[in-house]
């Protein structure tokens, strides 16, 4: 018979290598912003009722893919319902990406940047680089999933 104190042992080991990973492991921001389907706030069209959108990235973390139900009108007047980024940066709550055929200039020449903002309660929105003090806007907000119906 084994003393109490190896078989103490042996149960807190076996618990440590259980829940160990789950607790060591830190979200990212790459997790964070690409957990479930997304809807735009104040925009009904946009919403995630009507056209929720989703977050994916590359293995490697350096491209960003959004993909909406229906296509949306972009800032150049096109109808797509997918856009592309390749990411520059991130942290912990942030992820900087300039968009794919992007056009649009900063004041100082450089084509516009992104920032992905996650927000505490989990919503993301975006902000110009060259704008850090001004509104985060397109705030979007984790779609609820309705439970199976059994």
């Amino acid at each position: 018979m084994l003393p109490k104190k190896t078989i103490l042992i042996k149960f807190l080991v076996s618990v440590g290598m259980i829940f160990a990973p789950a607790m060591c492991v830190a979200e990212t921001a790459f997790d964070r912003a690409a957990a479930g389907p997304r809807g735009i706030i104040g925009q009904p069209e946009a919403s995630c009722e009507a056209n929720p959108f989703t977050i994916t990235f590359s293995e490697n973390e350096q491209r960003a893919h959004f993909l909406w139900r229906h296509k949306i009108q972009g800032y150049d007047d096109q109808w797509t319902n997918e856009a592309n980024y390749t990411v520059l940066a991130s942290d912990q709550s942030t992820i900087t990406m300039v968009l794919d055929h992007e056009n649009r200039r900063q004041p100082n020449g450089d084509l516009v940047e992104w920032v992905l903002h996650i927000l505490p309660n989990e919503n993301v929105c975006w902000k110009p680089t060259h704008r850090p003090d001004g509104p985060c806007f397109a705030e979007a907000r984790q779609c609820k999933i309705p439970s199976p119906v059994s």
